[in-house]
């Protein structure tokens, strides 16, 4: 564990350029969780004081809610910060650590990958077919998409340079 209680080990340049990144994308995503904050909130004053609707306020919070998960999620990568489950029980014990971690981490590159490849060819359909949203906004579908799948692009970069960090052992 370093000073700050962060289990991240210091690495190269690719692993301080994650770190920024995700310090980045984690004040956007708290950025986001203000905005839903505010949105829900006019959203509610309006249907109980006006008994109106902004019409807006349940498919933009969920636009935010998806950015703000898919951002924050190379940050989670990065610290070693997401929730895992121990698959492996009492054999554990017998596999070498530093061994478990990069089995860990090219697990989840892996999985960040193909839900990189799904979301991408989701966006793909969405741009060709000109998709919109069924709501009231009819937003282009291939702007919220665009930010999952950058989220998820940043993910992957995480998940490789926490690859990357699980060769070496640990201090």
């Amino acid at each position: 564990m370093s000073v700050d209680g962060s289990t991240a080990m210091p690495g190269g340049p690719l692993d301080r350029w994650v770190g920024l990144i995700g310090r980045i994308s984690s004040a956007i995503s708290a950025t986001l969780l203000l905005g839903m904050f505010a949105l829900i909130n006019v959203e509610v004053a309006t249907r109980y004081i006006l008994r109106s609707s902004t019409l807006l306020a349940d498919e933009y919070a969920g636009y935010m809610f998806a950015a703000l998960v898919f951002l924050g999620m190379n940050q989670a990568i990065h610290s070693e910060k997401l929730i895992t489950i121990d698959l492996t029980g009492r054999w554990g014990s017998l596999m070498n650590g530093s061994l478990m971690r990069f089995i860990k981490a090219l697990l989840l590159l892996g999985l960040n990958l193909m839900l990189l490849y799904a979301a991408t060819l989701t966006l793909m359909m969405s741009i060709r077919f000109q998709s919109r949203s069924i709501q009231y906004s009819k937003t282009i579908l291939a702007y919220p998409q665009s930010i999952v799948v950058a989220g998820l692009v940043l993910a992957s970069i995480a998940a490789f340079a926490l690859l990357l960090r699980a060769r070496r052992p640990r201090a």
